[in-house]
This record gives C-alpha cells, structure tokens and sequence, in this order.
C-alpha cells in the first residue's frame, strides 16, 4: 500500500468552458474540500479570477518580453499570482507547431519569474521503444533548463481525452524510463477518472495527477480527491 500521499492534482480546464458554465462550476466547486490534495487549477485566462481562492497554473507563457497584442508575459502571471505554467502540452505541440526552441524560450521566462513549469512529454503511438525514444528527445532536449522544482507531466496522445482501456504496465514503464532520465517529480495525465485511478494511486514514482474532464465533471472530481486523500 501507498504510504506517502499524492501531491498533485492539477485540473486543466483548456477552453471549454463558457462564462455560463463557469459560474455554475465555481459555485459548486466551493461545496467540496480540495484541501486533501494539492489542488491546482488552470483555467481560461479570462477566468483567473474566478479562481484565486486555489493554487493557480497558466496554460501557456508567452515566450517574448516585448509588447506583443495578444501575448501574455511571464511578467504579467507573476503578479496574478500564478504559480505554475503547463509548456510543452501535446495540443500546442501538434496544432501550433510548438519546437523546441519555443519551449526553451518559454521555460527561461518562466524561470526568469519564479513560476514553476510543468513540462509535458508524450508519445502518439503506445509502442514501448519507440516512445522512449521520443521521450528521451523531449527531456534531453530542455533538460539544462529546467530548475530542480519542475515538474514532468507525462500525458500520452493516444490516451488524451479518450474513454478507452488504458494499459498501465505500459504507462508505468515509461514513468519509470522517466525517472531514470531525471530527478524531477513525475504526474501522469490522460483519461484519467475516478475508475481508474486506482490503477495508478499505489505507483510510488506518480506524484500526481494531470486532468481535464475528470475536473470538469465535479461529481467524478470528488471522488478522484477521495481516493487521493
């Protein structure tokens, strides 16, 4: 059995709620004791305020300083009191082209203001060797500027988002690959719910939990806190 407790559950709201949805969700997310786990949420940016009773984390950095009409700085999340970054996330991988020259730029701006970065690796096929690989390419390739504190997400394509039957040797195979690669503590993210997670909860190498419609759906986020706690 576990002994030590998980740390992290962080919610990943992306950009799926609408105002409407939103004050419906805060109002009810006050009825239920997140104080068990280290409860970190990441809203819209419009949104931030509607969450400054909890942790925050930004979904994105912008990786410039200079004036730039729809970007916001590192500079600016500081002093919303932001603790946490997501960079490197899947989505922003694939749909806007995110290389490795951005995520470095991102990570030193979010170093360079004291905000912890979450970084996120992935594979997009479930082939053991060759997501090693790829993985190994993801973290060697920032790996000198990631600060001690960084936390790795490891949130699988295939797995994102999906209602499917996971393979969890597979999954703590690769965390384990992870921990050999680096120091940092490690979350798990993708289709995680409150079915499943107890497949996961007894790994002493997963600190926590990345999540996005398990969070979204309070009902099930209840019951994911109950089993962490």
């Amino acid at each position: 059995m576990r002994m030590m407790k998980l740390k992290y559950l962080i919610c990943n709201h992306k950009n799926k709620l609408t105002y409407n949805e939103l004050k419906k969700y805060t109002n009810r997310l006050k009825n239920i004791d997140t104080s068990k786990v280290k409860f970190i949420v990441c809203p819209s940016l419009p949104y931030i305020y509607n969450f400054i009773d909890y942790e925050l984390c930004s979904q994105d950095i912008s990786q410039y300083e200079e004036v730039i009409t729809g970007e916001t700085t590192g500079k600016q999340l500081k002093e919303l009191l932001i603790k946490y970054v997501l960079i490197g996330h899947a989505e922003r991988r694939k749909y806007l082209k995110e290389n490795n020259e951005v995520l470095i730029r991102k990570i030193k701006m979010a170093n360079k203001n004291d905000i912890k970065v979450i970084y996120c690796v992935t594979e997009e096929e479930s082939d053991l060797d060759s997501a090693k690989r790829k993985i190994k390419e993801y973290i060697d390739s920032v790996n000198l500027y990631l600060k001690d504190d960084a936390i790795i997400a490891y949130e699988p394509i295939w797995a994102i988002g999906n209602d499917l039957e996971l393979d969890y040797n597979y999954i703590n195979e690769i965390i384990s690959y992870i921990k050999e690669l680096t120091n940092k503590e490690v979350i798990y993210g993708g289709s995680v719910n409150e079915k499943n997670i107890d497949n996961f909860i007894n790994n002493p190498q997963i600190e926590g939990f990345l999540i996005s419609n398990s969070g979204l759906d309070l009902d099930k986020l209840s019951q994911i806190i109950n089993k962490m706690s």
